[in-house]
């Protein structure tokens, strides 16, 4: 019975599992204690926005940003779109 061992898979005949080792350590790590703070913060149409935008020749990436009451900015929304040939 030959495996091979392969970025962290091992292929064996008729079976595909995870290294073992691999699989212990996710295993290990330790349970979060706290909650952290959401990625996205609640609209209010109240605030100051921005919008930034990056754009190559193959993907766009847009965040909505919204001023918070502690002056920092946090994202609201994200949007990022492959582009085709044409576009």
């Amino acid at each position: 019975m030959q495996k091979i061992e392969f970025l962290g898979v091992v292929i064996g005949p008729n079976r595909i599992e995870m290294e073992k080792e691999k699989v212990d350590r996710i295993m290990s790590w330790p349970i979060p204690k706290n909650i952290t703070r959401p990625v996205l913060v609640a609209l209010n149409l109240n605030k100051e926005f921005r919008v930034e935008v990056d754009v190559s020749n193959y993907v766009t990436g847009d965040v909505l940003s919204m001023k918070c009451t502690d002056e920092l900015w946090r994202p609201v929304a994200f949007i990022s779109k492959s582009l085709s040939d044409t576009e």
